[in-house]
């Protein structure tokens, strides 16, 4: 039943003139995508038992524990990983967006641009060896809803700026 991703993207801004021949823009960003790839070992039985892990900082400090199935057995062990793919994984992008502009003039230019963003999804990976390569192995194969989360590829907050001056000589 495996079908073909799709997404739809949208955006909305509004753009006003200010002073020296600048303009600002406030605008949304986002995107929706449905039916991502997903490659699940299927030839797992279900866990027999779990395995716990802790998440510590960089001092050795435990800032929390999770505990996870522990998959040791499988279906047909002379074939060792039977990677199925699926296409389930979902996903959400929403941003807001502030742009500032001059065009040359007076030997500068300047663009300037905000974003604040927040990607979540269910598993998705970037990359050559990402999504649809195959290595986006789920944690616990057996509950996929369970990597429903801020994206791989979420970046929350970025400035980028560029600044031109370009002097022009005068002949007097």
């Amino acid at each position: 039943n495996y079908e073909n991703p799709y997404s739809h993207s949208f955006d909305i801004a509004v753009e006003q003139e200010l002073p020296y021949h600048t303009a600002i823009s406030v605008g949304y960003v986002g995107n929706r995508a449905q039916r991502l790839p997903v490659f699940v070992d299927t030839n797992l039985l279900p866990a027999t038992t779990t395995k716990g892990y802790d998440v510590v900082d960089s001092t050795g400090k435990t800032l929390s524990s999770v505990t996870l199935p522990w998959y040791t057995q499988r279906a047909t062990y002379a074939d060792g990983n039977i990677l199925t793919g699926f296409s389930s994984i979902n996903s959400w992008y929403h941003s807001f967006v502030v742009t500032l502009k001059k065009p040359l003039s007076h030997d500068l230019e300047v663009l300037s641009n905000y974003t604040l963003s927040d990607a979540t999804d269910g598993g998705q990976v970037s990359g050559v060896n990402g999504t649809f390569n195959g290595t986006d192995t789920p944690v616990d194969p057996m509950n996929l809803k369970a990597e429903n989360g801020r994206s791989d590829l979420n970046m929350r907050s970025r400035f980028t700026a560029s600044v031109v001056y370009t002097p022009i000589l005068h002949s007097d």
